[in-house]
């Protein structure tokens, strides 16, 4: 019977090939993961999250008449940075805050259809400039009896609006929009709605990434693809 020393056990351990031993490989390291391009269409996501060009070029479009100079990146920029990014980042921040507020404003817009006049409102006029760069964009286009909502703002409210009187077309800054609002609130007061601690956004490409600020980039947990 052939016996065992340490000099043929140590033998036999060097000619077991090292791929079949557990925890080792003789190959290459496995690439990492890769993630699948985005949609088309979708310029960006936010830990999941879509949002497509459409979305972003539509606030552009609206910040034209009160940066009429500004070029189209320029204008993405400003739609990405102060608005669309906050917005995207709401439903994950802000959770069931957010969802009760919609759900009232909801409510608010069915009763104003039919005739109401719920409480809370408020006197929401105002030119191009005093309006919530979202409420704008909704009013733009809308007749005199109009009502509007619910509508998302930037700065963590619900709304619906009443259009009073037949509004301007916006190209005259001065023109007033006679608007009665309701607001739903789901941002507590004080906060920073720039916070994306926890988030990661993902671009369809390093074109959309660099339109947004870095100082805005750097508070996401991750950034793809990086900077």
């Amino acid at each position: 019977m052939l016996q065992l020393t340490p000099r043929r056990v140590l033998a036999l351990a060097l000619a077991v090939p090292l791929a079949l031993v557990p925890g080792c490989s003789t190959g290459d390291p496995a690439p990492a993961p890769t993630r699948a391009p985005l949609p088309d269409g979708v310029a960006l996501e936010v830990s999941g999250r879509p949002v497509t060009v459409a979305e972003v070029d539509r606030l552009a479009e609206t910040l034209l008449l009160l940066h009429p100079v500004d070029t189209l990146p320029a204008r993405r920029r400003r739609a990405l940075a102060d608005h669309v990014l906050p917005l995207a980042a709401a439903p994950l921040r802000f959770g069931a805050a957010r969802d009760d507020a919609l759900r009232r404003a909801e409510a608010c817009l069915t009763e104003v259809r039919e005739g109401g006049t719920p409480e809370g409102a408020i006197d929401w006029s105002g030119a191009v400039g005093d309006l919530e760069l979202e409420v704008l964009d909704r009013v733009l286009g809308s007749s005199v009896g109009a009502v509007l909502g619910p509508i998302e703002t930037s700065i963590g409210i619900a709304a619906v609006v009443r259009v009073d009187a037949p509004p301007p077309d916006g190209s005259d800054p001065r023109a007033v929009f006679r608007l009665t609002g309701w607001r739903f609130p789901y941002a507590p007061q004080g906060t920073d709605l720039w916070d994306f601690a926890g988030l990661e956004v993902r671009f369809a490409d390093a074109d959309w990434r660099d339109l947004v600020p870095r100082n805005v980039l750097a508070r996401f947990d991750a950034v793809e693809p990086a900077p």
